[in-house]
């Protein structure tokens, strides 16, 4: 009798373990979790950052990664010049043995320059589904200030299965 419950637990459990591997999971990140790599002047922007300096300034984004792959990634961004483009790139670095090998996964690009506050646009850069790596992270060239008005990363949504 015990063996059969127990057979019955087990078959249960590996039923559920299965059900959650396939499972989606979605996150919502602030632009907040984005830092500085080099340029412009990084600011806080309630829950985004943003570029206060009169050159392009990069931020890198970490992602988690808590699945086998990113189905979709999209970056919610304020771009508030109104010449400059707004790239991000969505990359993976896998290690081997205590070297990295880095790759772009996707890249996606605002060239709508809405320009101005008041008719700045909440720009959504889609990424499309994209492989398995190590790790993830966003990358993005946040415009320069244009007449006053400073462009930001927003927010990141990230779905993985």
């Amino acid at each position: 009798m015990k063996s059969h419950h127990i057979g019955i637990f087990v078959t249960a459990i590996s039923m559920l373990a299965t059900v959650q591997a396939s499972a989606t999971d979605s996150k919502e990140y602030p632009g907040a979790v984005c830092r500085q790599e080099y340029g412009g002047v990084f600011s806080y922007f309630y829950g985004s950052v943003g570029n206060s300096g009169t050159d392009a300034m990069m931020v890198m984004c970490p992602l988690v990664r808590d699945a086998t792959n990113i189905n979709s990634a999209t970056v919610n961004v304020f771009d508030r010049n109104g010449s400059t483009d707004f790239p991000c790139w969505l990359s993976g670095e896998t290690t081997y043995a205590g070297w990295f090998s880095g790759t772009t996964l996707s890249t996606s690009t605002d060239t709508e320059h809405a320009g101005g506050f008041y008719s700045s646009s909440f720009t959504t850069l889609h990424f499309g589904s994209i492989g398995t790596n190590d790790y993830y992270y966003l990358e993005c060239a946040v415009p320069e200030v244009w007449n006053g008005n400073y462009s930001h990363v927003a927010s990141i949504s990230l779905t993985e299965n």
